[in-house]
């Protein structure tokens, strides 16, 4: 996730005191796991927030696979997707979790 596409998401969330690693233990000590954070600095917390939840009920961490992603950013990480040259485009969406923010 160090595409220039997404050189803003990644500087506002450290400007914010976020990362776009999830396994940054730096700044999330509560390990979610490895996977990564494409959000807004404003929905960051609340994702967060839910983030814990969904892991703690499931009993297992993120993997490096997963990406949390807001609408916002939803068609550019899709674009990267399929773009990776290391997976020849074969890389797809295999499950979307929505998240209530509260």
């Amino acid at each position: 996730m160090e595409s220039d596409e997404l050189a803003v998401c990644r500087s506002d969330l450290e400007d914010a005191g976020f990362s776009m690693d999830l396994s940054d233990t730096s700044v999330y000590p509560d390990s979610l796991g490895l996977g990564k954070l494409v959000v807004s600095p404003s929905l960051a917390e609340d994702v967060l927030r839910c983030l814990r939840d969904h892991v703690k009920s499931k009993g297992r961490c993120l993997f490096e696979k997963h990406v949390v992603v807001s609408e916002d950013w939803e068609n550019v990480v899709i674009e990267l997707v399929k773009k990776n040259r290391a997976t020849k485009g074969h890389n797809r969406i295999l499950e979307e979790t929505h998240l209530e923010l509260t």
